[in-house]
């Protein structure tokens, strides 16, 4: 959990936040919950058939390439 950005900023545009609005979404969430384990250092479900977890990971990693097409072109410098 120490390993988390927790400030507001770009890194959670496309995870956590929307613009300037959270994004309480079920994706936004499940988004976020892959953010944080992905953190943590959680790169990939221990078990590859936990669909629980598959889920938050697969989510995550979606809104990560939607954030870096939307961020090339507001953000250029961000590294996602």
């Amino acid at each position: 959990m120490n390993k988390v950005d927790w400030k507001k900023g770009p890194h959670w545009n496309g995870i956590a936040m929307v613009g300037t609005r959270v994004n309480n979404t079920d994706p936004g969430i499940l988004a976020t919950a892959g953010y944080i384990l992905n953190e943590g250092e959680i790169e990939n479900p221990p078990d590859p058939n936990d669909k629980i977890l598959r889920s938050l990971f697969d989510t995550y990693n979606n809104s990560i390439e939607e954030a870096k097409k939307y961020n090339s072109h507001s953000h250029p410098n961000l590294k996602i």
